[in-house]
């Protein structure tokens, strides 16, 4: 048996030929468009934490009863502050340290909360319009390994961020 079909005498042989092989048209179809700009293509890791923050705007006032959207004022802020964060690790570590992409939630306070788990080590941070405050934890006695204070200042971050990333 052949799978090719002879080739009648009305119908060129190329079509015949295709038709036999390829009896069903192609499930794709490829488009020409035109390619994004190279920045595009090219994101930080930091743009993919403000993508999770901007998400936290698409929830609804009160999305299962009793949790509340992040406010807007709290959402810049967060914004801002994490984008000031970013800045001095790429700034100040030189190469030496990677981003940590943060978990990036709300509270039922209406704050945006980051959250980064390194090692035996975990740091939350709450984002409200008026404050920023966090929470470290480093073992399960809530008086001796747990802190807490303000994260507002540059160097209140940088300590913060060289507390999660040293041994």
């Amino acid at each position: 048996m052949t799978v090719l079909a002879q080739p009648s005498r009305d119908i060129p042989r190329e079509q015949t030929t295709a038709r036999t092989v390829y009896p069903f048209p192609p499930r794709r179809r490829f488009v020409f468009t035109e390619p994004e700009a190279i920045y595009e293509n090219y994101r930080t890791p930091l743009d993919e934490t403000l993508d999770d923050i901007d998400a936290l705007l698409t929830w609804p006032a009160e999305w299962d009863g009793y949790q509340v959207a992040p406010s807007l004022d709290a959402v810049t802020w967060a914004r801002s502050w994490i984008k000031s964060l970013y800045d001095e690790v790429e700034d100040k570590s030189a190469g030496s340290q990677e981003w940590i992409e943060p978990l990036v939630v709300a509270d039922a306070h209406r704050n945006v909360v980051f959250e980064w788990v390194e090692a035996h080590k975990r740091l939350v941070i709450y984002v409200s319009p008026n404050t920023v405050q966090y929470l470290k934890a480093w073992g399960p006695d809530i008086w001796s390994d747990m802190d807490e204070g303000n994260a507002e200042t540059p160097d209140e971050r940088w300590a913060l961020w060289r507390w999660l990333t040293t041994d």
